[in-house]
């Protein structure tokens, strides 16, 4: 079962094995810290700044414990190119950009608040082959309204109908 105590014990082992300040991860997932953000630091020295009182917790998760792009049919090479939509707070894009140095990661984010961050943790780690967009990606040249849900679990962008 994904959800049960030993995949949570196997995602708090990984979080040992992965980051140098690992105790921040319980106190961030039981939310026992007053701080509004943290930063992780993995034992490679990259530096990761997320909100305590989000979903990026959850994001940090998929993307560096349960390695969800640690696929062999999903390599990252030293001069690809990478496109990030809906880039959140650059977590993805700062993991893709540790594989192609010699390559880009452009990513892009239109929520104010995630793109923000996602700059923060770009210059945080003085990574150059990062280039970040704030704007959404569309099939159209046109703007759109983005709702926002509260906790940031999901937001949703609403075309309107011009027949309406």
């Amino acid at each position: 079962m994904k959800d049960g105590p030993l995949f949570k014990l196997r995602i708090l082992l990984k979080s040992i094995e992965i980051f140098r300040n690992w105790y921040l991860y319980p106190l961030v997932y039981f939310n026992l810290t007053n701080k509004p953000f943290v930063i992780f630091e993995t034992k490679t020295g990259l530096k990761l700044k997320i909100r305590t009182k989000s979903t990026d917790l959850m994001a940090l998760t998929h993307v560096w414990l349960i390695e969800e792009y640690h696929n062999p049919d999903f390599k990252i090479s030293n001069n690809d190119t990478i496109v990030d939509v809906g880039a959140h707070i650059g977590l993805f894009s700062l993991f893709a950009a540790q594989f192609c140095k010699k390559g880009q990661v452009f990513c892009f984010e239109p929520v104010s608040d995630n793109y923000e961050l996602l700059l923060e943790n770009i210059k945080l780690n003085n990574i150059t082959n990062i280039i970040p967009f704030n704007c959404a990606v569309s099939q159209n040249s046109s703007k759109v309204k983005i709702f926002l849900n509260d906790d940031q679990s999901s937001h949703s962008m609403f075309i309107p109908n011009s027949e309406s």
